[in-house]
């Protein structure tokens, strides 16, 4: 599948749906470990980046995604990702300072 505005949409969506409960919650603010842009990670970026990575895994899309929690990671067909420059990139919900 390919990117576009509607799986954008779905994403949204979909992360929404699982953080909009947490937010403000002392589990959303809990901090785990440092991500790849440097920062420390809280809960609530780490669970939003899940959903995503899910999202795109179920949609089928070969796509880079770049977090500043994970950093750079193919989803499906990296090969194919790359042929076709399907870039995604993402900052979770930035419970961070950054």
């Amino acid at each position: 599948m390919e990117l576009s505005i509607n799986l954008l949409k779905k994403i949204a969506i979909n992360v929404y749906d699982v953080v909009h409960p947490i937010l403000g919650s002392s589990m959303a603010a809990e901090k785990s470990q440092r991500g790849a842009g440097g920062d420390i990670s809280m809960q609530i970026d780490l669970l939003a980046e899940q959903i995503v990575i899910r999202t795109l895994e179920s949609e089928k899309v070969d796509i880079l995604m770049i977090s500043e929690e994970i950093g750079e990671k193919y989803i499906g067909n990296k090969n194919k990702a790359i042929k076709n420059q399907n870039v995604l990139i993402i900052d979770p919900v930035d419970g961070s300072n950054n």
